[in-house]
């Protein structure tokens, strides 16, 4: 498989970030840090209106890409289909007269 960094990067993000907020959901006020960094009056208009402005870029970006789809790349032409050939041919013994006689 040939993973890009960028999907090397999800996967393990994919893998770590559940992981983490388990473990922190069995310490005993290990997530606390969510509600207070949430409710803290100064980042509120920051997480709100970041959230947003990203919710309105992913679909506006998927709006574009419905009415303007990204232009193909060129597929290479297939090449043609060869039969395998064995690496031994089994000997054919020569046919006889008698064999092409019907009774």
């Amino acid at each position: 498989m040939d993973l890009k960094p960028g999907e090397i990067a999800l996967i393990i993000g994919g893998v770590a970030i559940p992981v983490v907020l388990l473990i922190l959901g069995f310490i005993p006020g290990g997530l606390n840090f969510i509600g207070d960094f949430a409710m803290n009056r100064t980042t509120m208009p920051w997480l709100f209106f970041g959230g947003a402005a990203l919710l309105f870029t992913v679909l506006a970006w998927r709006v574009y890409r419905r009415l303007r789809p990204a232009k193909k790349k060129p597929t290479a032409k297939a090449a043609p289909r060869v039969a395998p050939t064995p690496k031994f041919t089994i000997p054919q013994r020569p046919a006889d007269k008698k064999d092409d006689q019907t009774s």
